[in-house]
């Protein structure tokens, strides 16, 4: 966990920096980039340094970005979810979904950074690599499970506020909130010093 952490805080940057030229993205694109990229280096068809599945956010986008999850089309700008293209979200449910998609989505990229740190560093640990890429798959299924749940609320014949209510009560994923608050921490920490330089 503390390995997570530290590349966290390191890592923001550069990952922000990447993030800005990627306009569409998929959960499904990279779970196939991690599944795929496991798969050859088990048959030794790949160079583990050089081949590592790039981390990304999908939903902590600095530009206008579409996202594809489960047939669902999430808008982002700035950093959250701005809508859903063609459902009406109501300004409360998608702060709903923000806090729920947001919280996932970072899980996701500090697993899928601490699994691309163990095999950068000279002492390459297994167990947190396999570790990490179950959190790093469970979370992405977490992910589709609740915009699956979304589909089917804004699906539904319910009134606008009865989907809001039922945004509101979505379950939330089996996760570390210890941990999810750690990460929150992190990368308060992160900002706070890049804006301290700036």
């Amino acid at each position: 966990m503390k390995n997570v952490l530290k590349f966290l805080i390191l890592l923001i940057p550069i990952t922000d920096a990447k993030a800005q030229t990627v306009h569409h993205l998929s959960a499904d694109l990279l779970e196939e980039s991690r599944f795929k990229f496991n798969k050859k280096l088990i048959s030794g068809e790949v160079d583990s340094i050089q081949e590592l599945p790039c981390s990304l956010y999908l939903f902590r986008q600095s530009e206008e970005c579409e996202v594809d999850i489960e047939g669902l089309m999430f808008e982002t700008d700035t950093n959250s979810i701005t809508g859903i293209k063609g459902i009406e979200v109501p300004a409360e449910a998608l702060r709903q979904i923000n806090y729920r998609l947001g919280m996932l989505d970072r899980f996701q990229w500090a697993y899928s950074e601490a699994s691309n740190n163990q095999y950068l560093s000279g002492e390459r640990n297994n167990y947190e690599i396999v570790f990490n890429d179950r959190r790093f798959f469970a979370t992405l299924r977490a992910i589709k499970s609740t915009a699956r749940d979304i589909k089917k609320i804004y699906g539904s014949g319910l009134s606008s506020s009865a989907k809001s209510e039922a945004i509101a009560k979505l379950r939330f994923a089996n996760i570390d909130f210890q941990f999810y608050s750690q990460l929150l921490n992190a990368h308060n920490t992160q900002m706070s010093a890049s804006a301290r330089k700036r």
